[in-house]
């Protein structure tokens, strides 16, 4: 986030629209990387949330007892807890949707088989 800063991405900088969208772009893509595939237990989603919270203070200029429910409403962005169910249901449904010559689909029947006997 240091480094948008030093872009001109904060309150007074870009246009706060423009800078919600860097951060989707690059700051947020950052902190999803493989959120879909590995689990997140309740203390890393905090990290992910006061990461996120932060970046958003720090784009609209609030201050450190701002909410940012509000600010992420206005930009149309969901908290990271959602943003983690909506990516493990995306790569879900991929994965079972996906053509039969694809790794996942030749690793499907043993994934189910192996969880089967786990239990």
């Amino acid at each position: 986030m240091n480094q948008m800063s030093a872009l001109g991405i904060n309150p007074k900088g870009f246009d706060r629209l423009l800078s919600v969208r860097f951060y989707t772009q690059i700051v947020r893509s950052q902190l999803e990387y493989g959120l879909a595939i590995s689990p997140v237990s309740a203390t890393q989603l905090k990290k992910l949330e006061a990461c996120q919270t932060q970046c958003i203070r720090k784009t609209f200029g609030g201050s450190t007892r701002s909410s940012t429910k509000f600010m992420l409403h206005l930009v149309n962005q969901s908290t990271m807890k959602e943003r983690v169910h909506i990516l493990q249901a995306k790569f879900l449904l991929r994965s079972i949707c996906s053509p039969d010559d694809t790794l996942v689909a030749k690793f499907l029947p043993h994934i189910r088989s192996s969880s089967s006997h786990s239990q």
